[in-house]
């Protein structure tokens, strides 16, 4: 609570609670409370926060930013975005590769905020969703395509929205953010295809139980195998492979080509630093 008594003791409580709301206020697209909570949380604590939590305030205190300059196109939010992204790259440089994903993030923001073109936005967001898928950081993947999504619709670019917000809802559902994709369903229903939406599903194949992925889960996985008793299956771009011990050696598999019909830019870099 605002007039808690910050000791030495509670610091880092206090500090959690601010945290938390933070958090729901990124993820719910609502900057202008997460600056109230920022402000907040810049006071000095008796305490030194540990890296994770320095990270995380890192992205939303940059996730902040970019929503706050555009919005009101003040300089002073993109400044903070950016020195937000420096701080981030800084945690990567020293702690370790943990959190590259959330300096990505950021850097697709910065990119947004310069008003770098469609296709090199784009390709920023690309990178930062298929790291937060490797690291394992699904929430986070979540939020990465719904601001990709949120951007292609401010450029009146449709197609590409639906396929990044459709991804969103699929990462959240996967986080089991129930509230979050009631919000996306108020929002952005439109843009929500329930076709490219679907999450991890069960089925069954008569013996055994397998996993079918969704289709565009093939920009973070080239293959994954499950195990179940003597039957392996291989995952690869949303098809299943079922490889038996029969002597015959046989497998079957399906799939498609698995491209998003991006090329390569021989001119543009997505992990160029910002100048």
């Amino acid at each position: 609570a605002e007039g808690t008594k910050i000791t030495k003791d509670n610091a880092l409580t206090v500090k959690a609670g601010y945290w938390g709301r933070m958090h729901l206020a990124i993820f719910f697209q609502k900057p202008e409370v997460a600056k109230t909570l920022f402000d907040r949380l810049d006071h000095r604590f008796p305490v030194e926060p540990v890296h994770q939590f320095r990270s995380t305030m890192a992205l939303y205190a940059g996730m902040m930013a970019a929503g706050l300059y555009q919005r009101t196109k003040r300089l002073k939010y993109k400044r903070l975005l950016r020195r937000m992204y420096k701080t981030s790259e800084q945690f990567c440089n020293t702690r370790g590769e943990c959190t590259r994903n959330r300096c990505l993030i950021l850097r697709a923001e910065c990119l947004v905020a310069k008003a770098a073109g469609v296709r090199t936005v784009t390709r920023a967001y690309d990178v930062a969703i298929f790291v937060s898928d490797q690291i394992g950081h699904v929430h986070e993947v979540a939020l990465a395509c719904e601001r990709c999504a949120e951007f292609l619709i401010g450029m009146g670019e449709r197609r590409g929205a639906i396929t990044y917000m459709s991804r969103a809802y699929a990462y959240y559902s996967r986080w089991g953010a129930v509230a979050k994709l009631d919000d996306l369903k108020q929002r952005r229903s439109k843009y929500v295809d329930r076709n490219q939406a679907q999450p991890v599903i069960p089925v069954s194949d008569g013996e055994f139980d397998v996993v079918v992925l969704p289709s565009h889960l093939h920009t973070a996985h080239n293959a994954i195998r499950l195990d179940f008793g003597g039957c392996g299956h291989t995952v690869m771009g949303g098809s299943v492979a079922v490889e038996t011990a029969a002597p015959s050696g046989t497998s079957s598999s399906a799939g498609g080509s698995g491209q998003d019909g991006s090329t390569e830019d021989d001119n543009v870099s997505v992990l160029t630093d910002i100048e």
